[in-house]
């Protein structure tokens, strides 16, 4: 039966600098690499017939020769297993300009598609099955070279790699660099399927009900707009077949969450709400808002959460009211204002600290709403 067995990956971005990590960057690298190599052994161990990278292997066409001769070594591995791989260029490691990675660095056992139009499909042989690979590297401003990746009268199965921005409307903005590729674009190119890099989120392209084309997403969260497990597609191909399978493939997750602390009754409880909140996240953002009736040290905060994260930011949004601060609201010719002088009477004449602390808790509650009119 012609069927094949593709991982496909996209966006590794190897390389990246991750400034905005500070001292844990040089660590986030290594969880970069360390998760090509895990899509490496898993081609392997998955009976993988081809393995594509549809665009941004690199981050950036100067990389260390450390991450060359890895993801070289890499490549080495499928070869030796008999398994094919085949490459596009993208938007981080682009053929315009000089010093194109993947024009100058030979990777083992790969189809490096990074001509600006398609000539002629490359051949390879899959478990004794011919498979015609259709890609190219679109340089900006170029003419639309989409049409030259038309299937092409060949025996065997047709499998296609961009690095393209999906355009759904016709008022979408694409950026200058990008390629962009409607779902009718790519069928009417009448492959038997098209992995795609480009778009971060994991995505199937149909067209008239049948799948054209897929986004694998990135394998490893690069910000913290790319949140939760990522993948890799598994996708088994043939003649008007395609099934696709989701690889979960990352070596840390990253959460962005944000926690009100407002009912919050100790640091300890705080720091549980924030490592609830990431489930199984390593790196995470936590903003937190609310305004807490204890006395918030934020540094203890910081340090007791940091603990159980490889990495941890802290957004402080909290609404912290010292007396005097409420001393000054209380002299506010405002509803705010009159609303803090009657509560501030009612904490006069309280009677024990329970109901004091009922009161000020009432204040907090009552600031924190009155600043989100003010923010609206």
């Amino acid at each position: 039966m012609m069927k094949i067995r593709i991982l496909h990956t996209a966006d590794l971005h190897l390389g990246a600098k991750h400034l905005s990590l500070g001292d844990y960057a040089r660590e986030r690298n290594e969880d970069f690499l360390k998760t090509f190599d895990r899509l490496i052994e898993r081609a392997i161990s998955g009976g993988a017939g081809l393995f594509i990278v549809a665009g941004d292997l690199f981050d950036r066409n100067q990389v260390p020769p450390g991450i060359i001769e890895r993801v070289r070594s890499g490549f080495k591995r499928l070869e030796d297993c008999g398994i094919p791989s085949a490459l596009v260029p993208g938007t981080h490691d682009g053929i315009e300009g000089s010093g194109s990675i993947l024009k100058s660095i030979h990777f083992p056992g790969s189809v490096v598609l990074s001509d600006p139009r398609l000539e002629s499909p490359v051949a390879v042989t899959v478990n004794e099955l011919r498979v015609n690979l259709y890609g190219l590297g679109a340089k900006p401003g170029d003419e639309n070279p989409l049409p030259s990746m038309k299937r092409r009268d060949l025996p065997g199965l047709h499998v296609g790699l961009l690095h393209a921005t999906l355009v759904k409307a016709p008022q979408w903005e694409v950026k200058t660099r990008d390629l962009p590729v409607t779902p009718k674009d790519l069928a009417e190119l009448g492959l038997d399927y098209i992995a795609l890099g480009h778009h971060h989120s994991a995505q199937v392209v149909e067209h008239n009900g049948r799948v054209v084309a897929a986004y694998s997403g990135s394998p490893e969260g690069k910000d913290f707009t790319e949140l939760g497990p990522r993948q890799a597609w598994w996708v088994t191909v043939g003649r008007n077949e395609v099934k696709l399978e989701p690889e979960r493939i990352e070596t840390k997750q990253l959460a962005s969450v944000e926690i009100d602390l407002t009912d919050a009754p100790s640091v300890d409880e705080a720091v549980d709400a924030i490592v609830g909140a990431c489930a199984e996240a390593s790196i995470a953002r936590v903003k937190l808002t609310g305004s807490p009736a204890l006395d918030i040290d934020l540094n203890d905060l910081r340090e007791r959460a940091q603990a159980r994260f490889d990495y941890l930011e802290i957004v402080d949004e909290l609404l912290l009211l010292p007396d005097a601060d409420l001393e000054l609201l209380a002299r506010e010719n405002t509803v705010r204002g009159a609303f803090i002088r009657q509560i501030k009477n009612r904490m006069q004449n309280a009677q024990g600290s329970d109901e004091r602390e009922r009161l000020s808790m009432a204040a907090r509650l009552a600031l924190v709403e009155f600043s989100r009119r003010e923010d609206r």
